[in-house]
């Protein structure tokens, strides 16, 4: 039987009908994150990585680590290890 919510950054979500299961390895564990979606898969050069936006905050704020922009949308980059 699959789980019907899990835990995802400290808050309960519902897991989505068809989910995608992203394999992650840290130094310190692995474990998989739960996706509605993948939409792409891309390699960003390190020069294009920044700090995140002042305006991030709350709660949580110490899981995003940086953030790529770019036209299509940004790309946020999850501190795993925390």
């Amino acid at each position: 039987m699959r789980p019907r919510a899990v835990a995802i950054l400290g808050e309960r979500a519902e897991v989505p009908a068809s989910p995608h299961v992203i394999l992650v390895r840290t130094s310190a564990s692995e474990f998989g994150l739960l996706a509605d979606e993948v939409g792409e898969v891309a390699e960003h050069p390190a020069a294009s990585v920044q700090d995140p936006p002042p305006f991030v905050g709350g709660r949580r704020a110490d899981a995003l680590q940086a953030v790529v922009p770019r036209e299509r949308g940004d790309v946020f980059v999850l501190a795993l290890e925390r």
